[in-house]
Formats: structure tokens, sequence, C-alpha cells
């Protein structure tokens, strides 16, 4: 995952750009972010129970599929993408992506 990122779009545009009808924007439009940190909520785009794309708020972040607390105290903040394939925390991650979410600007700390 990424250092830290920024979103200042407006939920219309968002959802817009993600195809999510307006009827399914579940959040109040909210002033732009520009340091968001890993376990912030942040808006994202998910498919509810019935298969329908919502924009929400989430907290931004990866369990580990084998944690049986989501506070558990196993950073997966700062992995690597080259490492991630190969980590036991991050091994079924993408087979089970959540949500997506649109970040305006990216930055990574070394």
């Amino acid at each position: 995952m990424c250092g830290r990122f920024a979103q200042y779009s407006d939920l219309a545009t968002i959802a817009r750009r993600f195809g999510v009808p307006e009827a399914m924007i579940r959040v109040e439009e909210g002033p732009p972010r520009f340091n968001i940190a890993p376990q912030s909520n942040i808006l994202a785009v998910r498919l509810d129970s019935e298969g329908q794309r919502e924009l929400v708020r989430l907290k931004w972040g990866l369990v580990p599929h084998w944690s049986v607390d989501p506070r558990t105290s196993y950073s997966t903040a700062n992995a690597r993408a080259k490492a991630k394939a190969k980590a036991k925390a991050k091994a079924k991650a993408k087979a089970k992506a959540k949500a997506k979410a649109k970040a305006e600007t990216v930055s990574y700390e070394s």
C-alpha cells in the first residue's frame, strides 16, 4: 500500500467515474482531503448485497484473511508491491478485493 493519498473530487464526479447511480450515493459531501493515512475513512465504491454499486465511506487498509480481529496489531500499511504476492497476509487480498477508491494524488514513503 502507499503511504498517503488525496481525495478532492466531489461526490458527483466520483459517482460518474465509477458508474454509481445517484440513488446509491450513501454519504454526505465532505471537504477535500489531501493527506489521507492508512486506517482513515475514505470514499469508496463497492457492491451492495444486491450487486449494485454504491458510494460509501470505508476504513482504508488491509486486514489479513487469517486475522480474527480487524484491529490486529500486525501492520500491513507499508507493504511493497513486489512482495505483495509472496506475503502470507496478502496472498488472498487480490481475489477478495471489496472496494475501489479514487486516489487523486499518491505519495510513497521510503
